[in-house]
């Protein structure tokens, strides 16, 4: 989701991003607090694509809200043109026409999209954020910046190897803001920028299995501080520096394609996740090795994989599976605070943040689940829309869900926040089902 006033009417608007087969919607606003769909055959030709990211920004300095949408997919072919990703230019009246030549030729899934002004050239640029590629998990691309010429015409810029994620915070007192990357299998790493150009200053924290990122001030010091989406702990799954994730992939069957195998850690031993039926369904040359339960029971790595094969394979690992907030203490330098075990119960992958209360603090929306997941894995739901009470010391306190009125079900991927008129509204995005929209009332 993407939201901002695209008709120059005074009222944000709300575009909501569709799946394959499905055009993007873009909603109009206005001051009764309402939505109405407004017409945009620009969105209808692109409807192949899976809208996986969004932002509106000025593109061409013409002081209309254009909007790039990122492509992504797994289950499409690689290089796809429903791949490529779309810059849509505003007329000023909230009408969408799809730029040609604007974007370099990038065949390549991603998974957001954030702008700044990375080189401080007074126009606005566009980190992209990499994606699985396509029937090749793990395998992912890079992020990359996009750089502007002012004029709404892109180059790539930097390259961020795997990072799905991606913010821009600032941490010093230069006047380009810092861009902050995470992802799955990886840790969250600060790049200084040095004019558009990136140094990887700092791990800021272990790897994760990391969803999301979301800048917000959440100690009242008056910088951003970042909040990050993670697995969560409501799982089987265990992780730490000593005993982490590890994922080993290679093509162990000679079949063309990438065999990802997850090991987990129980009472100091590291596991296989996978099922014996799963994991001789995807390699079934291991039947004549495992012919019994028993035989499987207690396999581990090497077990199950050669010397040679583990010294071929991509080795990665996971060291955290706690959502929480990094606490910019200045000078490039975070803190990384859990949350309570109340936010660990589903992975959190979308984040918004408002002062629900009316006390001066930046409170925050947590939301996310995973459902459709391997049957050993089993339903990560366990969120239904969370609301963290910001308590001005660096804690919070979580809301019933009789105190917060949020009832949310489903997987949400996107959380956006709409003024319409004198109303604010919480715009929850979920997969497969019909987004779930709550008035944001004021506090007695």
């Amino acid at each position: 989701m993407a939201s901002a006033d695209v008709n120059g009417d005074g009222v944000e608007d709300l575009y909501l991003g569709g799946a394959q087969g499905q055009a993007g919607v873009l909603l109009l606003g206005n001051t009764a607090g309402t939505f109405s769909p407004s017409i945009q055959p620009a969105f209808n030709l692109d409807a192949s694509c899976e809208d996986q990211g969004a932002v509106f920004f000025d593109a061409n300095g013409d002081g209309a809200m254009d909007l790039f949408v990122c492509s992504g997919g797994y289950d499409i072919e690689p290089n796809a043109p429903a791949i490529q990703h779309r810059l849509y230019l505003n007329n000023g009246k909230g009408m969408m026409t799809k730029a040609t030549n604007a974007l370099p030729e990038l065949h390549q899934p991603a998974t957001c999209v954030q702008a700044a002004d990375a080189d401080n050239d007074r126009d606005l640029d566009l980190f992209v954020g990499a994606g699985v590629l396509p029937n090749q998990f793990p395998e992912t691309g890079n992020g990359y910046l996009l750089l502007n010429d002012g004029k709404g015409k892109f180059t790539q810029g930097a390259l961020f190897a795997g990072a799905t994620s991606g913010l821009w915070v600032q941490t010093d007192a230069d006047p380009e803001p810092e861009l902050i990357t995470a992802g799955e299998w990886l840790p969250i790493q600060i790049h200084d920028n040095l004019g558009g150009s990136f140094k990887a200053t700092e791990t800021l924290h272990l790897s994760g299995l990391w969803n999301c990122l979301y800048a917000t001030d959440m100690d009242g010091d008056g910088d951003q501080d970042v909040v990050a989406g993670n697995l969560g702990l409501n799982s089987q799954l265990r992780a730490s520096e000593q005993e982490p994730l590890e994922l080993y992939s290679a093509d162990f069957d000679k079949n063309g394609s990438p065999d990802p195998l997850i090991f987990y850690y129980v009472q100091g031993k590291s596991y296989p996740l996978a099922s014996l039926e799963d994991l001789t369904g995807q390699l079934p040359y291991l039947r004549k090795k495992f012919q019994y339960f028993k035989d499987y029971a207690d396999a581990q790595v090497g077990d199950i994989l050669t010397a040679a094969q583990i010294e071929a394979a991509t080795h990665l690992t996971a060291q955290t599976l706690e959502s929480g907030w990094l606490e910019n203490q200045g000078n490039g330098k975070f803190a990384f605070h859990s949350f309570p075990t109340e936010a660990q119960i589903a992975p959190v992958q979308a984040i918004a943040s408002l002062d629900a209360n009316a006390d001066g603090h930046m409170d925050l929306v947590l939301a996310g689940n995973r459902t459709h997941n391997r049957v050993k894995l089993g339903n990560l739901g366990g969120n239904h829309g969370q609301l963290w009470l910001n308590q001005g010391n660096k804690t919070f306190r979580p809301c019933s869900y009789l105190e917060s009125g949020l009832h949310v079900r489903g997987d949400v991927r996107s959380l956006a926040i709409v003024s319409s008129g004198t109303k604010k509204r919480l715009v929850f995005g979920i997969n497969n089902a019909a987004a779930a929209i709550y008035t944001i009332k004021s506090p007695k």
